[in-house]
Parts: structure tokens; sequence; C-alpha cells
């Protein structure tokens, strides 16, 4: 059986076993009557809750003392659940850690970015204002006129 059917048939025999008693609690208040009927329900109601409950429970009696299981199985659960918050507290560490890593990183790429861009544009600005030159050099003034006047070259 899994521990979640364990817990459920646990939570079960404390439910039924409560309403058992609560129901002869309930008659003996209204009528003042236990009859046989009402010793066997308390009788099975007490079964049910104590069956649930020493099945959960553990207690040891010796020379040393009096030992109860459930309060070791506790305490055991509590060391692995602190365990586990130890664990995940360093899995955020690291990850904030991480997180401010590409922050900065992300940054950094975004300043080079405008940086280049900026370069780009210089360098383009450069290039146009160098191919117009180039084009006016290079080109004899007659076929340069006959560009103009096709309109292929702008007018400086």
């Amino acid at each position: 059986m899994g521990p979640e059917l364990i817990l459920i048939t646990q939570y079960a025999g404390i439910a039924l076993g409560s309403v058992l008693l609560l129901s002869v609690a309930w008659v003996w208040v209204r009528k003042q009557v236990l009859g046989m009927g009402g010793l066997g329900m308390s009788a099975i109601g007490m079964v049910l809750i104590s069956l649930t409950l020493w099945q959960s429970i553990e207690l040891k009696v010796s020379g040393d003392g009096v030992e109860v299981g459930l309060i070791r199985e506790l305490e055991e659960r509590l060391t692995e659940a602190e365990g586990a918050l130890e664990k995940t507290r360093r899995d955020v560490a690291t990850v904030e850690s991480r997180n401010a890593t590409l922050n900065s990183t992300v940054s950094e790429l975004r300043e080079i970015s405008v940086l280049q861009n900026r370069a780009y544009e210089n360098l383009r600005r450069e290039l146009d204002n160098r191919n117009v030159i180039d084009q006016q050099r290079l080109i004899d003034p007659e076929i340069q006129q006959r560009l103009r006047d096709l309109q292929v070259i702008q007018q400086p």
C-alpha cells in the first residue's frame, strides 16, 4: 500500500470512529439511554480511533525512560524538511546570481549594440561621401552630364 492510501485509511478510521462515538453521546444526551447497541457502537468507535492512532505511534518503555516513536518520526521529517529548505535556498541563491550575471551581460551587449550601430552609421555616411566624391572624380565630365540629365546621379 502506498503512503497516500495509508493516510486515507487513517483519516477514515478517525472520522468513522468519531462519528460512532458522537452518535452514542448524542443519544445519551437526548434520551439517557445506552443499551447494547450503544455499547457496541462505542466499542467499535474506540477500536477504530485507537487502531489508527496506535498504528502511527511507537511506544518503548525501558530503563532509560519512555520513548515515543511518533516524536522520533516527526523529528526525522523535520530534519528532512530543513535539509530540503536549505537546498532550495542554495538553489535560489544560485539562480539569483546567474540572473544577475545574465542581466549584466545583456546590459553590456546592449551597450555594444548601440556603439556598433553608431559606428555603422558613421561608416555608412563616410562611404556615401566617398562614393559621391569618387564618382565625380572617376567619371568623365561629359558622361557625368549625361547621367545627370538621365537623373541617375543627383546634382551636387
